[in-house]
């Protein structure tokens, strides 16, 4: 049977942090669950091969930012 979750406690499924990158930024501190993490670059969804996020407080990009670029990272509840 499915698990069912009250619609009042949505908005506590996930985190975000939003970010202005510094010229060639690659870490930002984030805390997250491991394997439930999103990341942004301008608004554009970065693909699972385009950062690492293995230890729950970092995330790495794998090539720099430009300045001004803004970041965003969303984290969710693991189930």
């Amino acid at each position: 049977m499915p698990r069912l979750i009250s619609t009042k406690n949505l908005r506590n499924l996930r985190t975000s942090s939003t970010f202005t990158a510094t010229q060639n930024q690659t870490t930002f501190n984030f805390n997250y669950n491991v394997g439930y993490v999103d990341a942004y670059i301008n608004g554009v969804k970065l693909a699972s091969s385009e950062f690492t996020a293995t230890n729950g407080t970092t995330v790495v990009l794998s090539i720099g930012c430009q300045s001004g670029d803004i970041v965003e990272f969303i984290g969710y509840v693991k189930l």
